[in-house]
Formats: C-alpha cells, structure tokens, sequence
C-alpha cells in the first residue's frame, strides 16, 4: 500500500482542514517525480452529494472538478499543481493554486488561494485511492512554528498557519506522523476511470 499527502483532495474533503503552510513540505533532496500509479482520471465514489473528477498529469498538473449532485452542470473548475516528495519510505505531495480559477470558485481553489500549501494523506490499492485530511493536534510539536490568525474577522474562532521549512516538515513526517492522523478517520474515496 503506497501513503501520499496531497493537499489537493484537502479542500474537498472538508472546509474547515486545518493544516496549512506558507512555505512548501519538501526539500530539494526528497523531491520525486508524479508517481505513475496517480496518473489518469479519477471520480469520487463515495459522497453522493458531491461528486468530484480529477485529472492528474506527469507534468503535476490536477485538475479539479467539483460538481453538485443537484446542479451537475455547474461544474466548479480547480488547476492545481503537485510536487511529490518522499520521506521515511511514504510518498507525498504538496499542492499551491496553478492558476486562479473563474467564476464560480471552488472549494479546492478557495482552500489553496491563501494558504498557498495543503496536505492530506491518500492510501492507494489498484484502482482506487483513500484520501485522508489531517487534523491539527492538541499539542503541537514546537519544531514546527506557526502564527495564527482570525479565520473569520470578528469571531473568535483562530486559524493556525505553519511557517516550517521544509526540512523541519520533513523530520516530523518521518518521527510523528500519527500527529496529524487518526487512525479512526475513514476519509474520502476516488476510483480510476482512466489511465494516461
């Protein structure tokens, strides 16, 4: 079974993901290339509400689609791209806005425009893939710094925003990943319709 983060199902999984960066997970030296087992089409196949298509390239390119089962001709489009990284034998990516979206704006666009960077955790088996959003712990590691922010102005309700490097990132998916996963957390289904 491969792990990947991809912070571009994070915005779909939920709107209220709270593990963000403004600086990129990955170093120079755990960076890869798109694995090739993502490459190729992909469609939500559990949340009848919503349903999600995805276009992911070798380029690292993802195209989101986002579509609402009562208005599925308004589809709400999402270019995205990834640069995958290993660490301690797990794959992951870090996804940031390619391009701004039009009218409307999607989820996965809203969620990458400020943060620029995302994760979530993606478990693969053939022709499917589980994706899991992280969740911010009780206690955060001081290795990893972050300011917070009011996530709506005038509530006072705070947002955290990581301000690690990428190195420090990388220490703690190596020694404490269960930090920012439950093993309880079912998370999202995509099955593969097409292969490029």
């Amino acid at each position: 079974m491969k792990w990947l983060f991809l912070g571009f199902v994070c915005a779909m999984l939920t709107a209220c993901t709270s593990v963000h960066s403004v600086k990129p997970y990955y170093t120079d030296n755990n960076k890869i290339d798109v694995p090739k087992d993502f490459l190729g089409v992909w469609i939500s196949d559990d949340e009848p509400s919503q349903i999600i298509h995805l276009q992911l390239l070798a380029s690292g390119e993802l195209t989101v689609q986002e579509f609402d089962s009562a208005k599925k001709d308004q589809a709400k489009i999402t270019k995205l791209k990834l640069q995958f990284f290993k660490v301690g034998g797990k794959t992951y990516a870090d996804a940031y806005l390619a391009e701004l979206p039009g009218e409307p704006l999607g989820l996965a666009a809203a969620m990458t425009v400020f943060p620029v960077h995302a994760l979530v955790m993606v478990s693969s088996d053939e022709n499917r893939f589980t994706a899991v959003v992280p969740q911010l712990p009780d206690d955060i590691p001081a290795e990893l710094p972050y300011v917070t922010y009011e996530e709506t102005p005038g509530k006072s309700d705070k947002a955290i925003l990581f301000t690690a490097s990428g190195e420090q990132w990388e220490k703690i998916l190596k020694e404490k990943p269960e930090l920012f996963f439950a093993k309880k957390e079912k998370g999202r289904t995509f099955k593969k319709v097409y292969v490029q």
